[in-house]
């Protein structure tokens, strides 16, 4: 058939053509949601019009064609044949206008039919045919795809001449062309539009970078951004109340209590308590618990002069003001039984900062059997720590040992399934409480002991100023000192687990922080405190230099040990363990402890932020905290995912939080780092981990409340472990404990001279050959219940399990593939039966146009 023939015909049968094959092209353009775009019925018909004509391209198959329009809908063509177009059509400027819009203008300039008689039936044509403006846009880019691979070298010669002597005249009719234009260049921004959407996930995606762990999916779900300024903290502590999927936050700085709906991706603002605007006179809010029940909510509020008695003020669940109670000294922590009938109150009695007053520290114990607004002072008992609590190996604090007692200030409470017993952190003292609920009196409070820095895998980076990381034993005793503690259970035996911040009295009537520079002088190091190291070769160590500033002479010690001689210290002890430990409720001893891992694992991960002390989110200072703390450690939780139980610890200096898998205490391993790349989560203070069955997704997650950027994050946490064909992971074995914690009894044996061995036990007592074959046994069991991990196990003491598992290259996440809205469906899905019909579209157009022809 005739050119001339076939363009004739083309405006008596479009609309009919419309409703059939370009109507599936429209279904298929809707569903493609982006992933794909249309042409409108004319510009299909006259693309694979001018295809047929050209002599290089004729085709005895008429399926060839459909395949290639069907290959078009990919949109892979678009980047690569336009500009190639545009390149052989550019010796003048009308010819880089129809560029801009080429179908339509090559359409008209191809047509010998008179431009008046064209613009005419054009018009006629797109008023008739084309629904929308929307479909408009889409037009030109689709039928350029389809163009693009049917056209070669010489079909394009022969367009560019004819485009050259016939532009004119089209261009002189602004209708047409001006329509045409500005199709184009709405289309032109669509096309743009799309990019950013491509770059924001992608920052998104840089956020939380995904790792070779291959136990546990965490993905960062949604943020709440307080708006407070950097280090106001902004958020501390968070709660889920799964009732309502409602989160409670303490907001620092605007001493409120905000109510977050956690129902959606959004997170979103509902409600934010004043406690001035109920007449609460309080210096600060410090905790939120959740009745079990979900219609309750309890607030912490110290007195605006902190040694004073402090309140407790209840709200329910949508923040309506219900009652407030008087209990001790800076409520700190509080929290419900699991049962609902008690409140327990974490009384810390600080001393105020001229070290005159020294409020006892204690526990208060609330009877809430009847609902808040019923509740009266008579239902308070405080009870508070006494000279008789305290152990023989209670670590000694302050100037005055009649008050040593007053400084065992409880720091966080957690209860036992049972609603019998409380465990208490005294984070100063570094000391462990257990608190029988029922009779409301201490039934044991016990030391944590000290941890041996000078044994291989327990070691520490001291300096700031030893040009990078360092992680090495040296002779030092850290203190455990938690901040946050968890309980969870494995058949039926309860464990502790402690996250060792580390924290001092350092006020101005009295300071116990001083640096080991500063006291070298009055520093005698006696091998007998140390498994690590023999006495010749501490004097070796101190004779090259071990308290100069590149060493140890930078570290932030305390004054206040029981490893003195008068005013000579035969110890360096530091704060904090930097790491996490477990213990066993029954007896309270030490069965796990992190090591060095900590500091090795961000030394793998993020080496720029080994022990880092960020200023601001531009101002980092690598190494900043190794004199002082390190990484930090100071929230943990314990929660289960799939049929594992993990303890998730927040490093508050360096960001983020380290999973473990805690199934079987005694085979505790590594098992992931999250951390956000991007510094918008910074610091996290608070952590909850919401159940499955408490979920409003239906699967285990974990709130973070960062306190230095005051946001709030929700992580969605899925198990990628086959618990089906694993073989005693939960069960709890005596797999060479007492080789770990080696009582006074052993170091006896070993050290006949020592009088102070009993404070030095737990994992730091224990002989440095024995603690490295129960680090072996501990990997070795865990490579038999965890085939998946084993490969990234390491029986090493001088290494740790998470130099094993390493950073994987920055990829698009799994969040890419989002559910559509409304649907139900996942995008890919939806791109593939959108490219059907646009494929079904374009062989009915084919196949009518060739009827018509016939």
């Amino acid at each position: 058939m005739k050119h001339s023939d076939f363009t004739n015909q083309k405006h008596t049968y479009g609309i009919r053509k419309f409703t059939t094959g370009v109507g599936v092209a429209v279904l298929g353009t809707f569903l493609f949601t982006g992933l794909g775009q249309t042409a409108s019925a004319d510009e299909v018909e006259t693309a694979e019009e001018t295809a047929t004509i050209e002599e290089e391209i004729n085709s005895e198959n008429p399926a060839e064609v459909v395949a290639e329009t069907s290959e078009g809908v990919e949109g892979e063509k678009i980047t690569n044949e336009l500009p190639v177009v545009e390149e052989e059509v550019t010796p003048t400027e009308p010819v880089e206008q129809a560029t801009e819009a080429p179908m339509p203008i090559e359409e008209e300039i191809n047509d010998p039919t008179p431009a008046d008689e064209v613009n005419e039936a054009a018009v006629e044509e797109q008023a008739e045919e084309v629904p929308s403006e929307d479909f408009l846009e889409e037009t030109p880019v689709e039928e350029s795809i389809e163009e693009a691979p049917v056209e070669d070298d010489a079909t394009e010669d022969v367009l560019e001449e004819e485009t050259q002597t016939e532009v004119t005249p089209v261009v002189e009719d602004t209708n047409v062309i001006e329509e045409e234009t500005e199709k184009t260049l709405v289309e032109e921004e669509v096309v743009e539009e799309e990019t950013p959407v491509e770059e924001d996930t992608a920052e998104e995606v840089e956020e939380y970078p995904e790792t070779a762990n291959e136990e546990l999916e965490v993905t960062h779900k949604s943020r709440y951004e307080t708006g407070a300024p950097f280090d106001g903290a902004g958020t501390e502590i968070v709660q889920h109340n799964p009732k309502n999927n409602y989160i409670y936050s303490v907001n620092g700085y605007e001493t409120s209590l905000d109510i977050i709906d956690g129902s959606t991706e959004e997170l979103k603002l509902i409600n934010q308590i004043f406690l001035e605007d109920y007449g609460v006179e309080a210096g600060d809010l410090t905790s939120v618990a959740v009745n079990p029940s979900g219609e309750y909510i309890a607030v912490a509020a110290p007195a605006e002069v902190k040694t004073d008695n402090g309140q407790v003020v209840f709200f329910d669940y949508l923040g309506k003001y219900l009652n407030r109670l008087t209990v001790g000294a800076l409520p700190d922590m509080l929290t419900y039984t699991p049962d609902g009938d008690s409140l327990l109150v974490a009384n810390e009695g600080e001393l105020n900062d001229e070290y005159t007053i020294n409020p006892p520290g204690g526990i208060s114990v609330i009877d809430t059997r009847k609902s808040p607004q019923h509740l009266t002072q008579d239902d308070v008992t405080t009870v508070n720590v006494t000279k008789e609590d305290i152990p023989e190996d209670f670590r000694p604090l302050g100037p005055n040992p009649d008050e040593y007692h007053l400084n065992a200030e409880p720091e966080y409470i957690v209860v036992d399934n049972n609603s019998e017993y409380a465990y208490v952190a005294f984070q100063e003292v570094s000391a462990i409480g257990k608190f029988n609920i029922a009779n409301k009196s201490f039934e044991r409070i016990q030391s944590m002991g000290y941890k041996d820095h000078s044994i291989p895998g327990m070691g520490m980076d001291v300096s700031d100023e030893d040009g990078g990381a360092d992680i090495t034993p040296v002779p030092v005793l850290g203190m455990y000192q938690p901040d946050g503690i968890a309980l969870y259970e494995v058949n039926g035996e309860t464990y502790i687990v402690t996250a060792n911040e580390g924290d001092s009295q350092d006020y101005d009537g009295y300071s116990e922080e001083v640096r080991v520079s500063d006291i070298k002088d009055l520093i005698q190091l006696d091998a007998q405190y140390y498994n690590g190291f023999t006495q010749e070769e501490l004097d070796d160590m101190v004779a090259n230099g071990l308290f100069d500033d590149d060493q140890l002479g930078r570290l932030t010690v305390t004054l206040d040990h029981p490893f003195k001689t008068g005013d000579i210290h035969n110890a360096i002890v530091s704060f904090g363990a930097r790491s996490f430990s477990i213990m066993r409720a029954s007896d309270m001893a030490m069965i796990y402890d992190s090591g060095d891992e900590f500091e090795k694992t961000t030394l793998n991960y993020i080496p720029d932020w080994f022990n880092v002390d960020i200023e601001a989110p531009d101002e980092l200072a690598m190494d900043g905290r190794s004199d002082n703390k390190g990484p930090e450690t100071e929230s943990v939780v314990v929660g289960t995912v799939g049929e594992e139980q993990y303890a998730f610890i927040g490093s508050e200096r360096t960001g983020g939080f380290f999973i473990y898998n805690v199934s079987n205490p005694d085979a505790t391993y590594f098992v992931d780092y999250v951390y956000d790349a991007s510094l918008t989560d910074i610091s996290p203070e608070g952590m909850d981990f919401i159940a499955a069955e408490d979920s409003p997704e239906g699967v285990p997650m974990l709130a973070v409340g960062h306190e230095l950027s005051g946001t709030i994050s929700l992580f969605e946490l899925t198990s990628l472990l086959n618990n089906d064909v694993e073989n005693g992971s939960t069960d709890v074995e005596d797999n060479g404990t007492e080789d770990v914690m080696v009582d006074g009894e052993d170091s006896n044996d070993k050290k006949p001279d020592l009088d102070k061995e009993d404070i030095i036990k737990d994992v730091s007592a224990s002989d440095s050959d024995e603690v490295t074959a129960s680090n072996d046994v501990s990997r070795e069991n865990t490579a038999v219940t965890k085939t998946s991990t084993n490969a990234r196990m390491t029986a090493d003491p001088n290494l740790t399990t998470a130099a094993v598992s390493q950073v994987t290259e920055q990829s698009s996440k799994k969040d890419s593939q989002e559910t559509l809205p409304n649907t139900g469906i996942t995008a890919p899905e939806t791109g593939v039966l959108a490219a059907i019909l646009l494929g079904l579209g374009g062989f009915f157009t084919f196949f009518r146009r060739n009827r018509k022809e016939q």
